[in-house]
């Protein structure tokens, strides 16, 4: 099979996938011979369909908080924790800790308006991490640990 019979192959599988799926056959690893473009291609493949599995996920598993005032804490592993706060509305000293400190920026997070995003406005500068989880659920880059709560929570009207 030539290399580019391989790669034919491949887009004719991955055309019948689901959007959020992608998987590759390791037989085809045997067939294609492995070099050069065909590997990184199909290494590109393997990354995308771990990628999407772990968003799918996170979706799947992380839901708003119930509570009108609560938020939900993303960190860079995506691993998710509900907080509120300690009295009847949220501090500046709360808001810090659940990003881990720093100076607050809030994200406006694309949809009805209801939802937002706090993180350490100076995280670049920082070198926090990429956090994809959150990134994924505001559809923007942010980095850092993140939290979700909506803008009634913060006091906003």
């Amino acid at each position: 099979m030539s290399h580019l019979d391989a790669l034919r192959a491949i887009v004719a599988h991955a055309s019948d996938l689901n959007p959020f799926t992608r998987e590759v056959d390791s037989d085809l690893d045997a067939e294609a011979g492995m070099d050069g473009h065909l590997a990184r291609l199909l290494q590109s493949a393997r990354d995308l369909d771990r990628e999407a599995t772990h968003h799918r996920q996170h979706i799947e598993e992380v839901s708003m908080p119930a509570h009108t005032l609560a938020a939900s804490v993303v960190d860079t592993d995506g691993n998710v924790t509900i907080h509120a706060p300690t009295g009847s509305a949220w501090t500046q000293e709360e808001l810090r800790s659940l990003i881990g400190g720093g100076c607050i920026e809030v994200v406006a997070i694309p949809g009805d308006g209801t939802w937002c995003a706090i993180c350490d406005e100076d995280g670049l500068e920082k070198g926090l991490e990429h956090n994809r989880p959150a990134s994924w659920d505001a559809r923007q880059r942010l980095v850092g640990t993140v939290a979700f709560l909506t803008y009634d929570a913060l006091g906003f009207e």
